[in-house]
């Protein structure tokens, strides 16, 4: 509520109590009895219906007419009464005159005012004088340029209701002024321009070297040499000056940059170098580098490609900076390798450089002296080396090793001897190392180029494989037979009835497989079989030998007896070439592993024999000489059959001639 009230007294309290402020529009009678009017015209903003009016007359509204020659005055008062104005004025009985001016009443020195005279009643004519007029001037309008304020009087000339009015045309005159300035110094914009005129509610239009320049503020600053204009315009009036050739110089001496002098970094290495040329100020100079704090001289080297910002300073005037640009391609030089390897120590190897980056075109330099891309005719298991320059100059080192492909290594997968007189033999030679596809070529077959030959006799056989790389290789082989080859199953043997006779096969061949026939039991394969036949029975063996399925046969009988063993021994024999006991033997049945030794007196032995059916001469074995008669004793060692008992017997026996 307090609010609403509040604003309410503004809004209408604050009107009732405005500040009285009014002219007044006055008509003539123009010559006619109670013609004239009066009319209170309040300030902008104000409306009527918040003031009170009181005119002379008695009136109290705004407007009063049909008035006669004479004085009046009206008073306005606001609603509050607070304030009041009084104006006093006079109604003519002339004719009303009305001068309008264009574009006003107060205009710029040196420029034109049009008057334009009209009256009530019409049908006068009007002459103008007064001012800057001369002489008088017979028409409606004139042109006037008056140099300071002057008063014009028009008269209306109507018999039958002149008159007459004046009107005070005012010529403003604005007028620019340098109030001050201030010199740039050390090439700095640090010089500054203050202007002046006589001009109401002033502004300033600025201008450097003929371009608007700075703001429109009587007063810029931070200016540099050059030749500067303002205008001066006046608020009211419009009217303007305007202030030229306001020359800023500075005439100080300070160092600047004379030459700058770069040189590339070509390689993209860091080797741009920078040189500035300074001149003026003290000679005293100092340079900071962007880059580092240990550059200090006007020379700069070792620079990478790139932008730099260097200060100088000739300690008088404010340091300069300025740019430093280092040039150089968008990329460094580069290679890549490659390499072919050498065949077998031929010297067929190569190696290729690829350039990119830089700046092209490429040279190369090897270490084996081939210039050109690609070295040729190199030797394997070694390194090269290639240097590339590009067209700047910048050059690149690098090596690669080239290596040596070996010739194939030769194998032959084992192989056996074959069986005696075939012919087929099998060879498997088997190829590495190298380089894929191998060709092949054999001793005994020229038109041979596979890896296996087949059908082959005994003898010595060549192959020679070449591989991709054309190296070459060769090896030999011999193939063998089986000479001679034998199996013994040894003498046929006698066993007692009941007993077990022990087969042995004796022989130095790679044997595979043993077939024995008649079957036994737990021998296949077996070298040793043990056989206990009822009866006399010749037992034979089939065996396999080597890897190419060589096999030999042999045969045993086992003789059966039913008998123990005995030996009876005689004691005397007469070897007297008379055909009657001329020899010493023994009587043996059932026996086996027979021995028996003779000793002459002495111990000396004289026979011995590992057979039961030998028969002894009498003669000394040795020599072969007689022996005299004599007794001789022997020692008698044997297996028996039946029993597989070992027996020793000992005795002696005469020898009679």
């Amino acid at each position: 509520m307090k609010i609403i009230q509040l604003l309410f007294f503004v809004f209408c309290c604050g009107i009732l109590s405005a500040q009285v402020n009014f002219k007044l529009k006055i008509s003539n009678t123009n010559c006619v009895a109670n013609g004239g009017s009066a009319k209170v015209v309040l300030s902008s903003g104000l409306q009527p219906q918040n003031f009170i009016f009181k005119w002379s007359n008695g009136s109290a509204i705004d407007s009063i007419s049909n008035l006669s020659a004479g004085s009046y005055s009206v008073t306005v008062f606001n609603s509050a009464k607070t304030d009041s104005s009084t104006k006093n004025f006079t109604v003519d009985s002339a004719a009303t005159i009305t001068i309008a001016t264009f574009p006003k009443d107060t205009i710029c020195v040196g420029t034109t005012a049009i008057l334009e005279a009209t009256a009530m009643p019409q049908g006068g004519s009007f002459t103008w004088s007064g001012g800057d007029l001369g002489s008088p001037r017979s028409k409606d309008s004139i042109h006037v340029q008056p140099t300071t304020g002057q008063v014009y009087t028009l008269n209306y000339n109507n018999p039958a209701c002149p008159g007459s009015t004046t009107i005070k045309i005012v010529s403003s005159p604005v007028k620019a002024q340098l109030a001050g300035i201030s010199q740039p110094t050390c090439g700095l914009a640090n010089g500054s321009i203050t202007g002046a005129g006589s001009a109401f509610k002033a502004t300033f239009t600025w201008f450097k070297d003929g371009l608007p320049f700075g703001t429109n503020a009587s007063i810029l600053n931070n200016l540099k040499a050059g030749n500067y204009t303002f205008i001066i315009y006046d608020g009211v009036t419009g009217c303007s000056d305007t202030m030229k050739n306001i020359i800023l110089a500075d005439n100080t001496t300070y160092a600047s940059l004379a030459a700058l002098e770069t040189t590339p970094d070509s390689c993209l290495r860091g080797q741009g170098t920078a040189k500035l040329t300074v001149t003026g100020g003290s000679g005293n100079y100092t340079f900071k580098w962007s880059h580092s704090t240990t550059a200090i001289g006007n020379t700069v080297a070792n620079l990478p490609k790139g932008s730099y910002r260097v200060t100088v300073s000739d300690g008088v005037c404010t340091p300069f900076d300025t740019s430093v640009t280092i040039l150089g391609p968008d990329s460094t030089l580069a290679i890549s390798l490659s390499a072919t390897n050498d065949n077998c120590s031929k010297a067929s190897g190569s190696a290729t450089a690829l350039s990119k980056l830089g700046t092209p075109p490429y040279s190369y330099i090897w270490n084996n002296g081939s210039t050109g891309s690609t070295a040729t005719n190199l030797l394997g298991n070694s390194s090269y080396s290639v240097t590339a320059t590009d067209a700047l100059g910048c050059a690149i080192t690098d090596s690669i090793f080239v290596s040596d492909v070996a010739a194939p290594h030769l194998a032959f997968l084992p192989f056996d001897s074959l069986c005696p007189n075939a012919n087929n033999g099998i060879l498997k030679l088997k190829a590495s190392g190298g380089q894929s596809p191998y060709n092949y070529k054999w001793s005994h077959d020229s038109l041979l180029t596979a890896s296996t030959a087949n059908h082959l006799s005994p003898g010595m056989y060549a192959a020679t494989v070449t591989d991709a790389g054309n190296c070459t290789a060769t090896a030999s082989v011999t193939i063998t037979a089986f000479g001679n080859p034998t199996i013994d199953l040894g003498n046929d043997t006698t066993i007692l009835k009941g007993t077990i006779a022990e087969l042995k096969l004796s022989t130095s061949l790679p044997v595979t497989n043993v077939y024995w026939k008649p079957f036994i039991q737990s021998a296949e394969n077996s070298l040793i079989a043990y056989a206990k036949p009822d009866s006399t029975t010749t037992f034979s063996v089939l065996v396999k030998y080597g890897n190419n399925g060589c096999q030999l046969s042999d045969s045993i009988t086992v003789m059966v007896i039913n008998e123990n063993a005995e030996v009876i021994v005689p004691n005397i024999f007469t070897p007297n070439g008379d055909g009657v006991n001329d020899n010493f033997y023994v009587s043996a049945k059932a026996v086996k592993n027979f021995n028996i030794s003779i000793y002459d007196r002495w111990g000396n032995k004289v026979f011995e024999a590992f057979d039961a059916n030998f028969k002894w001469n009498g003669n000394n074995q040795i020599d072969g000489t007689e022996l005299p008669n004599g007794v001789f004793t022997y020692m008698l060692e044997y297996i028996t059959l039946n029993t597989n008992t070992r027996k020793l017997l000992k005795g002696s026996v005469t020898l009679l001639r």
